[in-house]
């Protein structure tokens, strides 16, 4: 277990190579990672802590150099601002993106709700205010 491993500190809500590695390395330690694959989610984050509490090091759920040296891995700087996104990830997002743009054209065509208004609470809820009146009553 010798790979090389991005440098990059890893810690809840993150994604992509570097996460999977990670678990990959803590599934081959028998933690059970339920998580979608290359998502640090609750479960990465639990197995993370658990294993620091075996070595004796601080609990605290972030994935850093001292965590990849306890473990043997080696621990190089990432020149990466961000990881790139998951493809499953991205096209969920587009698809969720897609169905709202059709309900919305649907709610227009029905008449329960107009383009003016439409606009005006997107313009609303940009400042943070609360919609004038309720989308449905």
């Amino acid at each position: 277990m010798n790979n090389k491993v991005t440098g990059k500190k890893l810690k809840i809500f993150m994604r992509g190579k570097s996460v999977s590695s990670l678990q990959s390395q803590l599934k081959q330690r028998g933690f059970t990672i339920t998580d979608v694959p290359g998502v640090f989610g609750p479960s990465t984050r639990d197995a993370v802590k658990s294993l620091q509490s075996q070595m004796s090091l601080k609990a605290t759920g972030i994935v850093d150099e001292t965590f990849w040296q306890a473990i043997g891995q080696s621990f190089a700087p990432s020149n990466e601002k961000t990881e790139k996104m998951d493809e499953p990830l991205n096209a969920q997002l587009d698809s969720t993106s897609h169905q709202l743009e059709s309900v919305i054209k649907l709610l227009i065509q029905k008449g329960v709700i107009n383009q003016q208004e439409l606009d005006s609470m997107i313009n609303d809820h940009v400042d943070d205010q609360p919609p004038a009146k309720p989308l449905f009553l």
